[in-house]
């Protein structure tokens, strides 16, 4: 039986892409949480501040 290194390319090739498809979106939902809680973060430091000041 010969190995068809064709379909063992084709394969590799998308797994590599999905790996790297994987990793990209992985940085943009990172992004998305860091801004959210860092916006949720400074919401909550005004409210205190604004408790402090009453």
């Amino acid at each position: 039986m010969e190995t068809n290194w064709i379909i063992i390319t084709i394969v590799v090739v998308l797994v590599i892409a999905l790996i790297i498809y994987l990793v990209v979106r992985d940085q943009k939902d990172k992004e998305e949480v860091t801004t959210t809680l860092n916006d949720e973060t400074d919401t909550e430091s005004e409210s205190e501040t604004d408790k402090e000041v009453e």
